[in-house]
């Protein structure tokens, strides 16, 4: 296991690590989410040994990394991690070759280096390129150089500061796939920094949501798209519309006067309701609803329209057009109201 346990920290006088418990199974891939501010970044470099904790203890296996009251920190070189950066933190006066040997060469750890080397240039398509200088290489290529330094080792632990956010669409996806294959290809347990929900929800096995120094909610893609515990997770993961009102008798009344049943018993109470776009149907019965854009994205449409004072998504395989007019219904169950009591 790794664990962080009742993490805190400040910066002149402002806390922005807030008692922070977080356990990682090994070789599972975990993304810290949310948006600018967060502290999902300082959290990470706490991890790192970057930056030292107030509070806490950080424990990987047997190995503890930090701990206040045994008052022991270690510094990034004894934590035995791989790191990768947003900018890459290459050595812009060394070759490919030379920038993936430098943690072998600083731990004096040479036996069958060339070998350890050409191998994991190799797992990231770029034997052929050992001996350029980095300058040569283009972004999406320096970053598989940062990714090949980091597994050289073959340590453990990985953890990733945003890497993909200063690449272009095209490459981010294709290092997606190489990233999640070399973590599992080296079983390795991965932390992994975005703000990108998308990134995330496609390649974690858990995400921590994190908002103002806290982890809000921790668990799958599939539990926080689907439970959501608050408004902030639920409008921050996934697509959808937020709207809040009150239940009397299993029927959702909007602020805006939108009437919807629920198909399951849920108690009566101020709630704020998810509809995803996937709830969301075109029926003979339902709603007025007026179609304000139109998506094609290959297998069918995506749509938003005018519900009373809402924009609502969903999709289609037929074609309407803008400005149409049409009448949708919500698929809903207890699982997509969340209480705002309280």
């Amino acid at each position: 296991m790794f664990k962080v346990v009742n993490l805190k920290k400040s910066f002149n006088g402002k806390e922005v690590i807030k008692n922070i418990d977080l356990t990682i199974e090994h070789g599972r891939f975990i993304s810290l989410l949310g948006p600018s501010g967060c502290g999902k970044t300082t959290l990470l470099r706490l991890i790192a040994g970057l930056e030292q904790p107030d509070q806490g203890r950080i424990v990987n296996g047997d190995d503890v990394f930090y701990s206040d009251k045994d008052n022991i920190f270690k510094t990034p070189s004894k934590r035995e991690i791989g790191m990768v950066f947003q900018d890459f933190a290459l050595w812009p006066h060394m070759t490919v070759f030379q920038n993936v040997a430098y943690p072998l060469k600083v731990r004096k750890d040479t036996n069958n280096m060339k070998e350890r080397v050409m191998q994991a240039l190799s797992e990231v398509q770029l034997a052929d390129y050992h001996d350029l200088p980095i300058h040569q290489l283009s972004g999406g290529q320096q970053q598989r150089v940062s990714l090949a330094r980091a597994i050289i080792s073959q340590y453990k632990l990985i953890l990733m500061d945003e890497p993909l956010s200063a690449l272009d669409a095209g490459l981010r996806e294709d290092m997606r796939l190489l990233i999640q294959r070399l973590v599992k290809n080296y079983h390795m347990t991965a932390i992994f920094v975005t703000h990108d929900q998308y990134e995330a929800m496609t390649m974690s096995d858990e995400i921590a949501v994190m908002r103002n120094g806290k982890i809000v909610q921790f668990g799958s893609p599939e539990s926080l798209y689907h439970h959501p515990k608050n408004k902030e997770v639920a409008t921050f993961i996934g697509k959808g519309t937020f709207v809040e009102g009150q239940v009397r008798n299993n029927v959702f009344t909007s602020t805006s006067g939108i009437e919807v049943k629920s198909e399951s018993e849920i108690a009566d109470g101020h709630y704020g309701l998810l509809v995803r776009p996937e709830l969301v149907h075109i029926s003979e019965h339902g709603l007025d609803a007026k179609i304000l854009t139109k998506s094609f994205t290959g297998e069918r449409y995506q749509y938003t329209a005018q519900v009373k004072d809402n924009e609502m998504m969903f999709y289609d395989d037929k074609a309407y057009q803008i400005g149409d007019n049409v009448k949708l219904t919500f698929a809903l169950s207890q699982n997509h109201f969340i209480s705002m009591e309280g």
